[in-house]
């Protein structure tokens, strides 16, 4: 008996264990998140002195390079959501490092949390390619 006990407990075991696996044919390309941008970053941070800065940068996507960036900044007191810095800029190309940059500072006058949202919209002449919300940034002063 305690061996048929023992073989119904193995084959349990063994037919418990199989993985059954399914293969799918890929139907579809995977697209790109962004159109005109291969990557960009931005950089916020708050001195010890009150001094806010940030700097952004846009690489493109040579086979749709923009002919110009926009970047519109904002920069919120957590603590108090009030709006301390509000701007949009036109971003500098450079030829020699294929990017787009701009950078900005701006004196805070209360300490706290700061979050900073940018939002950059790329055009090839008057037509909008793609518009890119980057995540909330944020640091303390």
């Amino acid at each position: 008996m305690k061996k048929m006990i023992s073989i119904v407990m193995l084959l349990t075991m063994v037919f418990m264990s199989v993985n059954v696996c399914y293969a799918a044919v890929e139907t579809g390309t995977a697209s790109p998140r962004y159109v005109s941008v291969a990557y960009y970053n931005n950089t916020f941070d708050i001195q010890d002195s009150g001094m806010a800065c940030y700097e952004l940068t846009i690489s493109p996507n040579p086979q749709i390079l923009p002919d110009k960036v926009t970047a519109t900044v904002k920069i919120v007191n957590a603590d108090t959501e009030r709006s301390v810095y509000t701007k949009t800029q036109t971003m500098s190309y450079s030829s020699i490092t294929r990017k787009f940059t701009a950078a900005d500072s701006k004196q805070l006058t209360a300490r706290g949390e700061y979050e900073m949202s940018v939002t950059y919209k790329c055009y090839n002449g008057s037509t909008l390619l793609e518009t890119i919300t980057a995540p909330l940034q944020t640091a303390m002063y």
